[in-house]
């Protein structure tokens, strides 16, 4: 049922009450979610109060003097991804800067005098030709490093060979005006993310970031109640008991489970060299987002990648400002370790492993399937925890398969839970 009711959120460090905010209401259990037109009311409201610049007023900031956002950025002296993020409306402008930026809009004179400081005018604007054009050099190579024939296979681009036509397709898929803008886009999107990555692989930064891009997109258009960090830690135990399911059985249960705490689940398929297993972050103080990429296709990789995000949500992020360093190795990152040891031992609690292993140094399969029903999880995962925690395969994964206790997740199981997202990427 569709109802209008007041928002609470903060911004700034000011707590705010954003009136008349759309919602859902479920009729069974009374729970509130925000609807896509609801989420927009709220960052346009916290936008307005907190008198930040608006995108718009940026890019005619930059058209106005002819600036690239690197310019833009040394006028201003802050870095440059800082301006990134304002003019793509991933971090809100201050109120002090917002001013500045308006008065010099205002005060051409006042904009001279700054321009009369010395920046790197070797910088140069680099325009892609008109979209009937032949793309040229530096456009091809940004389509060879795109998986097209990915995007192909999952709906969201029409087949082509012609690189004009995949170059139309990318920049309408995306939103941008040309592969200059796509190419930014995607190397700028992982910088607010908390994310499960594979590093012994070689990566793609087009295709990772895309696949971010992608996860936000379908997120962003999903209808969940204002996010609440206590509602998801209750929300656990809840899907805790989920995990004796194969995920494609119940994930509209879990998705439904975790909005009720304000966090879109979305799955997107990988991407060659995207290298994410899952990621997440605050998209604004009254939404998160888990994005599943379903990787490794077998049930204990879905839910331990699962847990180990709402870790992430639950431990590390505050806000949506938050920013994460690159790591060279998971294992030498403290917040994934953190992540890895949090998911574990809420899927196998902690103190019974530790007295299962007691009393069963060299388990069996009965063991295992035993233990497995007392916690009322998957054999799988418990298995998989077990071989992690020795560096080795006490339970055999040929073997596990053969006794269908590692159960894969089919194509068409896949195929299921991504076309939730596809929807939603699809339908805005």
């Amino acid at each position: 049922m569709a109802t209008l009711e007041g928002f609470e959120t903060t911004a700034d460090g000011k707590a705010i009450t954003v009136p008349k905010v759309e919602m859902e209401r479920c009729d069974q259990c009374g729970e509130t979610f925000l609807t896509p037109g609801g989420s927009e009311r709220v960052d346009d409201y916290i936008d307005q109060v907190t008198e930040t610049i608006s995108q718009e007023d940026l890019q005619r900031f930059l058209d106005q003097y002819q600036l690239t956002q690197k310019q833009a950025a040394e006028v201003l002296q802050i870095g440059e991804k800082n301006f990134s993020r304002w003019i793509n409306g991933r971090q809100r402008v201050s109120a002090s800067m917002s001013n500045y930026i308006r008065t010099l809009l205002a005060v051409p004179e006042a904009f001279e005098t700054l321009r009369s400081r010395q920046w790197d005018t070797a910088a140069k604007v680099i325009n892609f030709p008109a979209e009937e054009r032949q793309p040229d050099e530096l456009e091809k190579t940004v389509l060879s490093e795109t998986d097209y024939k990915q995007l192909v296979h999952i709906g969201l681009v029409e087949k082509t060979l012609k690189h004009d036509e995949r170059r139309s397709q990318l920049c309408r898929l995306t939103g941008t005006p040309d592969l200059l803008a796509f190419q930014s886009l995607c190397y700028r999107t992982t910088g607010s993310i908390a994310a499960y990555k594979d590093t012994n692989q070689t990566y793609s930064q087009i295709n990772g970031g895309l696949w971010v891009h992608l996860g936000e997109r379908a997120a962003r258009a999903m209808s969940v109640s204002p996010y609440s960090r206590e509602k998801l830690e209750k929300a656990v135990t809840a899907l805790r008991e989920l995990t004796c399911h194969e995920p494609h059985t119940v994930f509209e249960s879990v998705q439904k489970c975790l909005a009720s705490a304000g966090v879109a689940l979305v799955v997107i398929p990988k991407l060659e060299g995207s290298a994410f297993r899952g990621c997440t972050r605050l998209l604004h103080p009254g939404k998160a987002m888990i994005v599943h990429s379903l990787k490794y296709k077998n049930v204990s990789q879905f839910w331990r990648v699962l847990f180990h995000e709402i870790a992430h949500l639950i431990l590390h992020i505050d806000s949506p400002d938050d920013r994460y360093d690159e790591y060279v190795d998971q294992q030498s990152s403290q917040q994934e370790q953190e992540a890895d040891q949090w998911a574990d031992e809420v899927l196998v609690y902690g103190e019974k492993l530790i007295a299962f292993q007691a009393r069963h140094p060299k388990p069996t399969l009965y063991d295992l399937t035993r233990f497995a029903d007392e916690l009322n999880t998957s054999p799988a995962i418990v298995a998989e925890i077990i071989n992690d925690n020795h560096g080795k395969q006490v339970f055999n994964y040929a073997h596990l398969r053969n006794e269908r206790l590692f159960p894969s997740i089919s194509d068409a199981s896949a195929n299921s839970m991504w076309s939730i997202s596809r929807e939603l990427i699809s339908a805005h």
